[in-house]
């Protein structure tokens, strides 16, 4: 009767371990040997020692699944944070070259001679926004001089790495994303991609133009419909991204736990972990308003293609797109910042203050020029020398804009020969 009993309970141990999934099955199977070694009649020790054996493989099992499981969320946190790495890098030199091109535009020869050339005459601000271009693109006209190679350049290694970098990976970290969610961080890097891929290429169908000809009308407007569509959508999409990341985030009581899993089991793991949630919520929150204002940028600058005519119309356009770009490429760092947080696990998480820190920093110094700059630009009839960087170039023109005695030419005349 006892082995009967026996030889059921290992028929039903076998048939449990032949349907259990791997690497279970493998360790749950039933040897000869073992099944040798007990004793006839079943024995109750023997028997216990086969299901204590059973157990013990089981558990091991398990544990196997649940190493596999956290090594392959680590794998997905190490990809995910080059990732991260290359978006950063993205958005920084998308700033920064956004950011230079006033300065290195002046240094050109090509300006200077148009600044001699049209130089007097005029009040300043038409003066300015005859030599000035009204666009990035035009500013990029000229392939062998400093901001066509420089800025061009910077850009297209920007959109490479927004490619390459999928925005941080979101649809494999921290969860493997549904198709359609897939589908939408798809567009999220394919807008950006283009639009900074396509500025620099925009000039070199084109001739500089001479002023008021149909190919410079032509020009702005192929830089407008290949440009500007990726610059509006992208800054949709992303606040799109940040509101369903901050609901998420609080959708539990212990705030942040789908995106910065408490994993530690001291108290200093645990207020790292604390700290990076809280780390998590400032960045989200902040790219959410450089979002929101990134797109307020796009629909004035689309409205500001229309009111050319004005004074300073075209030069309103081109500092507006600018501060657009920059405001985007800001929008990335603080999307790859709140992203690290997200990647802090594991092995990783011991070491996150050494990156951490630093990219804080460099976030915090490009957030503050960033308000500065886009305070400036709310007022461009009083600022736009400064916002252009013409109040170096021409100091005595400056004077001339508020006394109306002076000769305009002998001023222009006399700061371009102090910068040749």
């Amino acid at each position: 009767m006892k082995l009967c009993i026996i030889l059921t309970k290992c028929f039903l141990l076998g048939l449990a371990s032949a349907t259990a999934p791997l690497p279970i099955s493998n360790r749950f199977s039933l040897s000869a040997k073992k099944i040798a070694s007990i004793s006839r009649g079943g024995g109750r020790n023997g028997f216990r020692e086969l299901i204590k054996h059973q157990v013990t493989n089981v558990r091991a099992g398990s544990s196997d699944i649940s190493r596999a499981s956290s090594e392959a969320s680590e794998e997905a946190s190490t990809e995910a944070f080059i990732g991260n790495l290359q978006l950063l890098t993205a958005g920084v030199v998308v700033w920064w070259a956004t950011r230079s091109i006033p300065r290195y535009y002046v240094k050109q020869n090509s300006f200077l001679s148009k600044f001699n050339d049209k130089c007097g005459g005029a009040d300043m601000k038409s003066f300015v926004n005859s030599i000035w271009p009204d666009t990035i693109s035009r500013s990029l006209s000229l392939q062998h001089e400093l901001t066509g190679v420089l800025v061009g350049a910077l850009f297209t290694m920007s959109s490479l790495f927004i490619m390459n970098g999928r925005m941080g990976m979101p649809a494999i970290f921290p969860t493997n994303a549904s198709a359609p969610v897939a589908i939408f961080h798809f567009f999220r890097w394919v807008a950006p991609f283009v639009s900074l891929f396509l500025i620099p290429k925009v000039p070199i169908f084109f001739q500089d133009p001479a002023d008021g000809a149909a190919g410079k009308m032509y020009e702005t407007q192929v830089h407008s419909n290949l440009s500007i569509p990726g610059f509006c959508v992208s800054p949709i999409l992303e606040i799109i991204q940040a509101y369903f990341a901050l609901r998420k985030y609080f959708s539990t009581e212990s705030r942040g736990e789908k995106l910065v899993p408490d994993e530690s089991t001291d108290e200093k793991s645990k207020t790292m972990v604390r700290l990076h949630r809280a780390m998590w919520l400032g960045f989200m929150s902040i790219k959410l308003a450089l979002g929101t204002y990134t797109l307020y940028s796009a629909l004035r600058f689309m409205h500001s293609q229309k009111v050319k005519a004005l004074p300073l119309g075209g030069v309103k356009g081109f500092i507006i797109e600018s501060r657009l770009v920059m405001s985007l490429g800001a929008t990335f760092i603080f999307l790859a910042l709140a992203q690290f947080c997200e990647c802090a696990r594991g092995d990783m998480a011991s070491y996150s203050w050494l990156y951490m820190i630093p990219f804080t920093l460099l976030g915090a110094k490009v957030l503050k020029e960033t308000l500065a700059l886009s305070f400036m630009t709310m007022d461009i009839d009083k600022n736009y020398l400064e916002i252009l960087g013409l109040k170096t170039l021409i100091p005595i023109a400056m004077e001339c804009q508020y006394s109306s005695g002076t000769n305009l030419a002998e001023c222009c005349a006399d700061a371009y020969n102090n910068n040749m």
